[in-house]
């Protein structure tokens, strides 16, 4: 687990980013965000990780249709992100 002095320089570095888009981003994009955000949330006591990433995909689609939209002809893709193993997993697998 990492210790709050780590943590708190990256919640800050996201909420820097997050705050950054909201000057520039298009609606489409901050209610993707927002919905993403939602899911996330440690609020949230439903989360799922199927959620999440269709959320995520949502999030990146919107963008990608907003910076280029004539160019983004290809359907959706799936986006799921790596997570490390837990600490009692078997490094041997």
């Amino acid at each position: 687990m990492l210790s709050q002095g780590v943590l708190r320089p990256l919640r800050r570095s996201v909420a820097d980013a997050v705050n950054a888009l909201a000057l520039v981003a298009s609606p489409v994009v901050l209610d993707a965000v927002n919905a993403f955000q939602r899911e996330i949330s440690y609020r949230n006591s439903e989360r799922s990780d199927e959620r999440h990433d269709a959320l995520l995909g949502d999030v990146i689609q919107a963008m990608r249709n907003d910076v280029e939209p004539s160019r983004v002809k290809n359907p959706r893709r799936e986006f799921r992100l790596l997570a490390p193993p837990p600490k009692d997993a078997d490094p041997q697998i």
